[in-house]
């Protein structure tokens, strides 16, 4: 049985991967993680380091760390930063694994809806298949993300997009609107209210991802050119 009810409201669309019951269950759970540790324990590293780190770091070395690195440097060592990064690291490995389950179950589904949709909307999209992912994209899994964006597990490949698409929304707690375009909307409508006058006619999205900004400056500016790139195919397709 697939789970359709979603109080967060992200927006229901033909390839956001279907959840079943427990699934959805454990992809709100990772939300309410963040959330709890955003609210009751993120704030406990100031008052941790206020209260105790630094007075014990003065009182040994007769002076207080003096810059930003030096209190970086002792705070790392204390138990409440090493619980609180703890928590960190696993909700965002949990993140991913929550989001990439229901995914894999239904990806080549989900492929062939994305690869044989219609254009109604106009555009298009050209990838190079010889463009050289960057290093930093192939050395390391970009925010813990298996296979970072770009990565491909079978041919004409979008996963890591939905991927993302899904992850995006429960990272932010379903901050950022139904469509995760929350930015893109925003300042598109800031340009609208506070500069009228403003009518761009070509405009770069630089590492667009899946869009969630593209889609408001076209929609918010009609008659520009949009261009979106990015070095990770599954997030364009």
């Amino acid at each position: 049985m697939n789970h359709r009810h979603n109080p967060h409201g992200q927006a229901r669309h033909a390839v956001l991967a279907p959840t079943t019951h427990d699934e959805f269950a454990r992809q709100e759970f990772v939300r309410a993680h963040k959330e709890y540790r955003v609210k009751q324990v993120h704030g406990g590293n100031r008052e941790r380091y206020e209260q105790a780190v630094k007075p014990a770091f003065t009182r040994h070395h007769k002076r207080p760390p003096q810059d930003r690195v030096g209190a970086r440097d002792v705070t790392v060592q204390d138990p409440y930063y090493r619980m609180f990064s703890t928590l960190l690291r696993t909700r965002q490995e949990m993140l991913w694994s929550s989001c990439q389950k229901p995914v894999e179950r239904a990806l080549p589904a989900l492929n062939a809806r994305i690869n044989g949709a219609t254009n109604a909307a106009g555009g298009s999209l050209t990838l190079d298949p010889d463009l050289p992912v960057p290093r930093y994209h192939t050395a390391v899994d970009i925010h813990c993300q298996p296979g970072g964006y770009h990565t491909e597990v079978m041919s004409a490949d979008a996963a890591l997009g939905i991927v993302y698409d899904r992850a995006m929304h429960v990272y932010a707690m379903g901050q950022m609107a139904p469509y995760n375009d929350d930015i893109g909307a925003s300042v598109v409508l800031w340009l609208q209210q506070q500069q009228p006058p403003f009518k761009p006619l070509r405009i770069l999205d630089l590492g667009c991802s899946v869009g969630h900004r593209t889609v408001p400056c076209a929609r918010g500016f009609p008659n520009a050119a949009v261009h979106a790139i990015d070095v990770a195919a599954p997030t364009l397709r």
